[in-house]
């Protein structure tokens, strides 16, 4: 994905992932890099990487994320 957040923001984005036939288990990936046109060399990048496991008896999922966010932020939850 590629879009022009406003006048001061470019964004481009891609996302994907993937689910175990059962539907038990996600893995999943998204990054992006956002620049503002009005400050040359001013940017972001973000990425996360996410683990979800579905637990059907309780219908309950559990999920892992880590990545570097907005800011520089890095993290997990």
């Amino acid at each position: 994905m590629s879009a022009q957040i406003n006048q001061e923001h470019d964004l481009v984005a891609v996302e994907s992932s993937w689910q175990s036939p059962q539907g038990n288990h996600r893995l999943s990936a998204y990054g992006a890099f956002m620049e503002y046109s009005n400050f040359r060399g001013n940017y972001r990048e973000m990425y996360t990487a996410e683990y979800r496991y579905y637990v059907e008896p309780l219908d309950m999922s559990l999920a892992v994320e880590a990545g570097q966010f907005c800011k520089e932020y890095r993290d997990w939850e």
